[in-house]
This record gives structure tokens, sequence and C-alpha cells, in this order.
């Protein structure tokens, strides 16, 4: 072989070997283990395990404050008022009759609608009219 080839040569391998080193030392890390010895799996699972925290975290929250909000209703229960006045203020869990049927407020905030009327009263028992 002439003095030209095998400069050729030893350059092409020299060129090759810094282009092939960094995926030889990727795969024998990943032989390894992969990461500081943790497994490619359970580099997954804690990525996955820190996304569903993330995600959960508003969700528990609100859970609570829909378990506190329902523990606030429970307690108080329904409680029956006679007919419905108009003068009269109502809050949540207040129930009349008007019209012969029976209504329950269904808002916190109190008002002066009349049942049947908005949305702050939800029918519980249509009653017949004669």
């Amino acid at each position: 072989m002439n003095v030209n080839m095998e400069k050729f040569v030893e350059g092409l391998h020299s060129y090759l070997s810094k282009q092939i080193q960094p995926l030889a030392d990727r795969v024998k890390n990943l032989e390894q283990g992969g990461s500081g010895g943790k497994s490619s799996a359970k580099i997954l699972f804690d990525s996955v395990r820190e996304l569903i925290d993330k995600r959960q975290k508003p969700l528990l929250k609100r859970i609570e404050d829909l378990e506190s909000k329902l523990e606030s209703i429970e307690s108080k229960g329904l409680d029956y008022c006679g007919t419905y006045q108009r003068a009269l203020r109502y809050e949540r869990g207040d129930v009349v009759t008007h019209k012969g049927s029976m209504w329950v407020h269904v808002y916190d905030s109190s008002c002066n609608y009349e049942p049947g009327s908005s949305p702050y009263w939800q029918l519980a028992v249509k009653g017949v009219l004669k």
C-alpha cells in the first residue's frame, strides 16, 4: 500500500472513531443500567409518578373543598319554614310550600324570588291545584 493510501486509511479510522465513540458510550451506559445506575424503566416510572402527583394535587384540593361543603350542607339538613312569604329571607336547605307544591331553597344566598320563578328554588314535591 502506498503512503497516501495509508494516511487516508488512518485519517478515516480516526474520523470514524470520533463519530462512533459517543454512540459507544451511550450503549455502554444503557447496558450498565443508564443514568447514574437508574434503569430506563425507573426513570420512566419516576417521570410518570411526578406527572401524576402534579395533576393530582389540584384534584385533591377540589375534593377536600367539596367534602367540606357537603359536610356543611348535611349538618344543617332541611328546615321546613311553612308557606312561602315574600317578606322572609330564605337560605340553603329551607323548605316551603307554595301554590300546593313543596320547594327547597338550593343556594347559599338569600333571595326574595318566588319559588318556581328562579333557579334559587328546586321543586321537591309537585302539588295538584284545584
